[in-house]
C-alpha cells in the first residue's frame, strides 16, 4: 500500500474528491494535483537521500 500524502488525507476528509478539496480551499483541481505531485516528488527525493 502506498503511503498517503497530506493531500490524500485532506481529500478523504472532505469526501474523497480533489474537486471538493479544491473548492473548499479556493484552488483549481489542477493546482491540487500539481501540489500533490510536488509532495510525492519531495518524499521520493527525501527517501533517496537517506
Amino acid at each position: 500500500m502506498e503511503k498517503q500524502t497530506p493531500i490524500d488525507i485532506a481529500v478523504s476528509a472532505v469526501g474523497g474528491k480533489q474537486k471538493d478539496l479544491a473548492k473548499k480551499v479556493g484552488l483549481t483541481p489542477q493546482r491540487i494535483s500539481a501540489i500533490k505531485r510536488t509532495v510525492v516528488l519531495y518524499q521520493e527525493q527525501k527517501c533517496v537521500n537517506l
